[in-house]
């Protein structure tokens, strides 16, 4: 499992919408061994179990890794109607300032 310990500063958290701030650039390992198992249906919105006992705030991730050759590019579901194309570190409407790769290249998956 990986994750990030989350930022509990209030004062930077903007309220309504989910705002990943994870406090650090890098992921933690955890130290515990985590299984899961993958199935075609029906999907199941559980994870688990995320260790809460050292009191740190975690924000899970889930990182994948390939090795295609796809130039930046990929695709995510949007909400099960669509798919929206992305490409990591490059946004279409502005340039954009890479100073936050972590944030800036995290897309929740619902």
């Amino acid at each position: 499992m990986l994750f990030f310990i989350a930022n509990c500063v209030f004062l930077l958290r903007l309220l309504g919408a989910y705002v990943f701030r994870p406090n650090g650039l890098f992921p933690i390992k955890s130290d515990q061994q985590v299984s899961f198992t993958g199935l075609r249906s029906p999907i199941l919105d559980e994870i688990g179990p995320i260790p809460v006992d050292d009191g740190t705030r975690k924000e899970v991730i889930t990182q994948f890794s390939t090795t295609m050759k796809t130039n930046k590019t990929f695709y995510t579901d949007s909400n099960g109607h669509d798919f929206i194309k992305r490409i990591r570190d490059f946004r279409t409407d502005w340039d954009l300032e890479v100073n936050q790769p972590v944030v800036g290249n995290y897309y929740p998956l619902i």
